[in-house]
């Protein structure tokens, strides 16, 4: 009877400390200061948001519609005088300045400097050259994830001086993951630039003397 109780005694004793020993060595063991507290995952960063402002800045390079240019006769008589001289013989009453529009010296003994514009001698009538460089600059703002307004520049240079334009755009787009296609119009202006034109001129070195004339062609942006 000793041996039936010692024996249920100790079937007991190890019922109940088998699972206390299972927890010890388990993995779900934790202390009040080694437990870990997983924080969720924050989320994906939207690159296409309200209230954004996009700078871009761009390299160009203009290709002429219209190149080339015009050939004039640049040779001369026995005498030394451009054969390209419009008034050959000399008996021209005035010389008309197309480059300024003005009519000057009406009174051919009381000019001593002649200059007749000969026509374009570049056939690009805003660049004044074939091809060019240049660069811009757009900077646009979005009030909405999908729409958005900019001023857009680009400047050229051009044969005599500078030339570009101004664009104000409106711009829609539409954001999918990390790609958004774009549509972009607006209003602008281009201004600058000029067409050459060649003259010839014609200059008395002593007012008065025509042994003095000296005949040459020049080439200005009009």
């Amino acid at each position: 009877m000793k041996k039936l109780t010692l024996t249920f005694c100790a079937l007991f004793a190890l019922l109940v400390v088998a699972p206390a020993l299972y927890a010890d060595d388990g993995p779900e063991k934790y202390s009040g200061k080694e437990k870990e507290v997983m924080q969720p995952a924050p989320p994906v960063c939207d690159i296409y948001r309200a209230h954004e402002w996009d700078l871009d800045i761009w390299g160009a390079f203009m290709f002429s519609a219209n190149t080339g240019h015009n050939h004039f006769d640049k040779s001369r008589d026995s005498e030394g005088e451009l054969n390209a001289d419009p008034f050959s013989p000399d008996t021209d009453p005035f010389t008309f300045d197309y480059g300024t529009g003005l009519t000057t010296f009406p009174i051919q003994g009381q000019n001593p400097r002649e200059r007749i514009n000969l026509g374009p001698y570049s056939k690009d009538a805003l660049m004044g050259r074939d091809d060019t460089f240049g660069g811009g600059v757009d900077v646009k703002y979005f009030w909405s994830r999908y729409f958005g307004a900019g001023l857009e520049g680009l400047g050229l240079a051009a044969k005599s001086n500078f030339a570009g334009g101004g664009l104000v755009t409106l711009t829609a787009r539409y954001p999918f993951g990390r790609f958004a296609p774009y549509i972009t119009g607006g209003i602008g202006f281009i201004d600058g630039g000029a067409q050459i034109y060649t003259f010839f001129n014609e200059k008395d070195i002593v007012p008065g003397d025509e042994s003095t004339e000296k005949e040459y062609l020049t080439y200005d942006p009009v």
